[in-house]
């Protein structure tokens, strides 16, 4: 039962060291960062030949994980090695050749200035036959403050300036004493090695050997000349030609050219121990082989050279040697990741040993492969790179590789280790024939690791080139065919099809990136042991969509489909040992280039020179963020003054070259537009910040004469009544130095109160307005205070059927009219600040005057002359509104006569020939507001002629 138990247990650690990161990660923390690997043989079965040893590799894909959200990093130390070898001017043919490697020094040693911690450490060590001692300067002094390491490096550009090229090439002399540098300290440790040459020197020992007896000579520095032959001087024999040099296990005479070969393979192998030393020391050696004749530089070796350290190696030309350099001081710089991928041969019991030229450092039967990632501030994982293993096999067999471990070193030191799965490669004597091959990548306009995206041009296209060979063909009775091939080439993120390539489409890998996968016209066939043809190549074009850092391109494989035994089979073909390196540019028209990079950084570089005249950082405060640039345009409308970023997700953001200004109400805190007209102190702002480093702003008000400096966050007053202009520039960073912003606002003295005031002599403060129907009433305004900017003002009515009001600003007076009985209220606002107004009531009176009575003016009329009766009746009150007389009626007839010759006219006299008296009855009658009738009636005694008693008419007293 245990047993059981424990194989269960077994078989579930199995399973999760075969899983991928993800299955075993749900979430990871922002620094959890890490790397995983798959690891599978270029074929499971290999052919055996006769007479050599079988060959196939182990393929190793290795994927980091994880965002790092650190900038600082650790202090570091930098030892450069400065080839100073005859070759560097071409024997004083070519001095701007050598001009342009001290240049690109000089840059290198100014980013450092800027970018160097106190406790970074520096060194230089130049070198051709041997190393120059006495321009070398040393790692151990030179550090603890910033300004010390400054004067370092001022130390070393002087030192290049001193340097003059002759000699040969020896490389591991000089990376002898970087590794003396380095050693025992606890800084990251890290060489810059430029060289322009393929190595001629090494210090080996030799012996002498004349007059038919040979003499052991100690160690001692060997030079091959120009014409292959070789040398050296010793304080024994003098100039020794043609020595024998020992390689462990014999004597090399170098007089014999296949002699020669061999001691020129012995400086590599004794040079590449080197670099696996320094390896194992955690001291990175970055190479930078400068030159454009392939033949004198040997840049594959410096690759292996580089690898064995976890580094890489670069291939520079004059036109880009300087980027080349301050690509490696920014590697140097990032926060890293270093992997290395362990294991032990021993078991095959010398049957396996790793391929001459593989990237991997070897220590008897242990191998080593180091590969170092870098981590952009904030960015996504580094992309996957492929490792590969180069393996001979000396006998058949199946052999399974299963003590292969992965170990890994985060940036703060914490490491992880996990153990791969195991790979098994069958050697046989029979097997089905494979296709071998290399890939190259070539630019079309500039090299690959220089690569330019910019409108209008094909800097970034670029073209990966496969030489192609069928091998493994060992029965020279069998035949058959290699045919419809396909080469798939899966494609790095950032790079795409060039849209001119044929016989290319594009499909979703497995793992759901992208692959392009190009149709192969060519058929090989194979019979009497050859294969026809015996090699043949195809090409892929191809270009970069943003910038892109140090990339790889995966391995590429290709299928085929053998018809002798009716199958496809899939060999790999390796990673190219260039690496793609692609900037955004913008054109400026004028002297400038924008240059975008991988890690979302912008650089303002002079065309003339070359030089950075300014460059973003992170973090920052004007809106950039740390991803690759995939697009820089100006902004439209902005007159060249800013520029839309465009990064590899389609976001954008905009890098500002000129200031811009905000405007704010002071009390208000509302946002105000240039030319607006406001009634407050307004505060103006610095709003859009100039990118770059050590940008300085400056501003004016109201014309005045000196710029005074201001921060970034610094608010400039304005509170002058009228126009006020503000002004802002800036200095440094990515400004324009010419371009001044210029804002306006108009400040109004702004209305405090408003006061309605009586008018007339001694005019009195309102509290109301009176009006009657139809009749007006006159009002004041004052604003407050006199001297505001706008006092104009707007009254208004709440119910315009009650009144109306009449204004007139000019004369500050106001005019009620009343339209109906009722009350309502008079508003006035000031027209510049609404907030202030005024509101009184308005009660408008009826103008209805109430019939209180009638009466005659006379008690009695006698003998009544023919009168209009409204002249001899009078109204209570006198004013009373519209009575009418409606009837008017005498209460005896014959007395008087009452006529209407028109209506409401009536008209009375005492009747022709009438005597007596009689009462006359007035009736009037009043319509009121509310069209109801009042009625009213007086009455007078109207006598006429003599009555009986002999009275007379003027006698008789009237009576009601």
């Amino acid at each position: 039962m245990k047993k059981y138990l424990v194989n269960v247990l077994l078989s579930i650690i199995a399973v999760l060291l075969i899983m991928p990161h993800g299955a075993l990660q749900t979430k990871a923390a922002a620094n959890d960062i890490g790397v995983s690997v798959t690891a599978a043989p270029s074929q499971t079965v290999v052919v055996k030949p006769v007479d050599s040893n079988a060959q196939a590799r182990i393929d190793m894909k290795l994927m980091p994980y994880g965002k790092y959200d650190q900038l600082a990093r650790k202090p570091v130390d930098v030892v450069f090695v400065f080839d100073t070898s005859g070759s560097m001017n071409e024997s004083g043919k070519r001095p701007e050749k050598f001009r342009s490697a001290k240049d690109a020094m000089y840059k290198a040693l100014e980013h450092f200035k800027k970018t160097s911690g106190p406790n970074d450490r520096f060194a230089f060590i130049p070198f051709n036959t041997n190393v120059d001692t006495g321009n070398m300067i040393n790692i151990d002094f030179g550090t603890g403050s910033k300004a010390l390491v400054e004067q370092k490096l001022n130390l070393i550009a002087d030192k290049v300036k001193k340097l003059e090229a002759n000699g040969g090439t020896n490389y591991r002399e000089p990376m002898e004493q970087a590794e003396k540098f380095l050693s025992g300290s606890s800084n990251e440790k890290n060489i810059i090695f430029m060289t322009d040459g393929e190595l001629t020197v090494s210090k080996e020992k030799t012996r002498y050997c004349g007059w038919f007896n040979c003499y052991e000579d100690g160690l001692n520095t060997v030079l091959q000349y120009t014409n292959g032959s070789f040398g050296y001087y010793s304080s024994r024999f003098g100039n020794v030609s043609n020595p024998e040099i020992y390689d462990g296990s014999s004597w090399l005479d170098t007089s014999y050219s296949s002699e020669r070969k061999k001691a020129i393979e012995l400086f590599r192998i004794n040079a590449k121990k080197q670099a696996q030393l320094l390896g194992s020391k955690s001291m990175k050696m970055y190479s930078i082989g400068f030159g454009n004749n392939s033949g004198e530089l040997d840049q594959e070796y410096l690759e292996e050279l580089s690898s064995v350290t976890g580094a890489y190696a670069s291939r520079a030309s004059e036109g880009n040697v300087d980027q080349i350099f301050l690509d490696i001081a920014e590697s140097i710089s990032k926060q890293k990741l270093d992997a290395e991928i362990t294991l032990d041969l021993a078991k095959f019991n010398g049957k396996v040993t790793v391929a001459e030229g593989a990237n991997a450092a070897v220590e008897g039967t242990n191998i080593t492969l180091r590969k170092s990632f870098e981590y952009e501030y904030l960015q996504n994982a580094p992309a996957p790179v492929d490792l590969t293993l180069p393996l001979e096999f000396s006998e058949v067999g199946t052999y399974t590789f299963d003590n292969m471990k992965l170990s890994f070193k985060r940036p703060d030191g914490s490491t992880s280790s996990v153990t791969i799965p195991a790979v098994t490669i069958t050697v046989s004597a029979e097997a089905p024939p494979a296709i071998d091959g290399s890939m190259t990548l070539k630019g079309e306009d500039n090299t690959v690791n220089s690569l330019i995206k910019q409108a209008g041009t094909r800097g970034n296209y670029f073209s990966a080139e496969y030489n192609l060979k069928p091998k493994g063909l060992t029965n020279n009775s069998v035949s058959g065919k290699l045919q419809n091939m396909k080469l798939v080439q899966p494609l790095p993120n950032g790079v795409s099809i060039d849209e001119s390539a044929s016989n290319v489409t594009v499909r979703d890998s497995a793992n759901g990136d992208k692959e392009a996968v190009v149709t192969l016209t060519q058929t090989v066939s194979y019979g009497n042991g050859v294969f026809t043809p015996p090699a043949f190549t195809a090409a892929l074009k191809l270009k970069t969509d943003w910038a892109l850092n140090n990339v790889t391109m995966p391995q590429a494989k290709v299928e085929y489909e053998d018809t002798r035994f009716k199958k496809t089979y899939t060999s790999t073909i390796p990673s190219a040992s260039e690496r793609i390196t692609s900037k955004v540019r913008l054109d400026d028209g004028a002297s400038h280039y924008y240059d975008g990079y991988a890690n979302g950084t912008i650089r303002k570089v002079t065309k003339a020179l070359g030089v950075t005249a300014a460059e973003t950082t992170f973090p920052n405060d004007y809106g950039l963020q740390p991803k690759p640039i995939k697009d820089l345009v100006f902004a439209e409308g902005s007159d060249k003054t800013a520029v839309t970023v465009t990064y590899s997700d389609n976001t954008t953001a905009l890098i500002r070259f000129v200031a811009d200004l905000s405007l704010t109400g002071k009390d208000s805190g509302a946002s105000i537009q240039n030319g607006d007209t406001v009634q407050e102190h307004v505060n103006a702002k610095v709003s859009q910040l100039v990118a770059g480093e050590d940008v300085l702003y400056f501003y004016r008000v109201n014309g005045s004469v000196a710029w005074l400096p201001m921060t970034k966050d610094f608010v400039i007053p304005l509170t002058k009544t009228g126009l006020n202009t503000v002004e802002v520039k800036s200095t440094g960073g990515f400004s324009l130095a010419d371009k001044v912003t210029k804002k306006e606002v108009t400040i109004q003295k702004k209305v405090e109160s408003i006061e309605i005031w009586s008018t007339g002599k001694n005019p009195v403060q309102l509290s109301g307005i009176s009006a009657v129907e139809g009749a007006s009433a006159d009002f004041l305004i004052k604003v407050l205070p006199e001297d505001a900017t706008d006092r104009s003002w707007t009254a208004k009515i709440e119910d315009g059927s009650i009144a109306e009001v009449l204004q007139d600003n000019e004369q500050s007076k106001g005019t009620i009219i009343g339209l109906k009985e009722g009350s309502t209220e008079l508003t006035v606002v000031s027209n510049s600040n609404p907030n202030v107004s005024v509101t009184i009531p308005v009660i408008v009176e009826s103008a209805f005057v109430e019939l209180e009575g009638v009466s005659f003016k006379q008690a009695k009329y006698t003998n009544k002359s023919y009168e209009q009766v409204d002249q001899l009746i009078e109204f209570t009150p006198e004013d009373a509104t519209d009575p009418e007389i409606v009837d008017v009626r005498a209460s005896s007839d014959g007395v008087v006569s009452i006529t209407e010759p028109s209506e409401g006219e009536f008209y009375i006299e005492a009747a022709e020939g009438g005597t007596g008296y009689t009462n006359v009855t007035v009736t009037v009658e009043q319509t009121q507001p509310d069209g109801s009738t009042e009625t009213k009636k007086a009455t007078a005694v109207f006598e006429t002629g003599e009555n009986s008693g002999g009275e007379s008419a003027e006698s008789i007293d009237g009576r009601w």
